[in-house]
C-alpha cells in the first residue's frame, strides 16, 4: 500500500479499515495532443476527406485511477478514480434498481440487482480534490456496501 500511495500522491482516497487486499490495478492516464499534432490531423482530414483521423495515444505515468480488490465478503472490489466525469451504464433490463443514499454527507447512489451491488459516490480529500470512489459486490446487501463506504477512513 505504501508503494502505491507514491503513485497516487497527491491524493488523500480513504480505504475501507478491516480488509485484506487480494489484489491492486492502477490505471494510467495519456499525454494530450499537442497543438501540431491537432493541426497535423485536421490537414490529413482535409486532404483524405475522411471524418476520423487515428493517431495511438501516448500513455503516460500520471495515475488516473486505482481498483483494489478485496478478500472479505465473498471478495469485493474497490475503484477510486481521480476525474468524476465517468459514465455509469445501467443494463436494459428490469431487475436493475437505482436508490439514492448518503455517505459522509454527500450524494451516493446504490445500484443493484440479483447479481451485483455497486455504491457510487464523489467526495473531496483534505486538499480538496474529487475523487469517484465504487464499491462493486456479489451479492452483497445494501447494509453491508453502506458498512463498508462508512469505515473507510483517510
Amino acid at each position: 500500500m505504501e508503494q502505491l500511495q507514491k503513485h497516487y500522491s497527491p491524493w488523500q482516497p480513504k480505504f475501507p479499515i478491516d480488509s485484506d487486499i487480494d489484489a491492486i490495478h492502477v490505471f494510467y492516464g495519456f499525454d494530450n495532443l499537442t497543438p501540431q499534432e491537432i493541426d497535423e490531423m485536421i490537414e490529413e482530414s482535409n486532404r483524405s476527406g475522411r471524418n476520423v483521423v487515428i493517431r495511438d495515444l501516448k500513455p503516460n505515468k500520471k495515475v488516473v485511477g486505482i481498483s483494489i480488490t478485496y478478500k472479505e465478503y465473498g471478495g469485493y472490489k474497490l475503484n477510486i478514480f481521480g476525474t468524476t466525469k465517468s459514465r455509469i451504464p445501467l443494463p436494459d433490463h428490469g431487475g436493475t434498481t437505482v436508490k439514492q443514499a448518503a455517505i459522509r454527507g454527500v450524494e451516493a447512489f446504490y445500484i443493484f440487482n440479483n447479481e451485483t451491488s455497486q455504491l457510487i459516490w464523489i467526495e473531496e480529500d483534505v486538499h480538496g480534490k474529487a475523487l469517484q470512489y465504487e464499491i462493486i459486490g456479489r451479492k452483497m446487501s445494501e447494509d453491508l456496501v453502506m458498512k463498508i463506504a462508512k469505515s473507510m477512513n483517510g
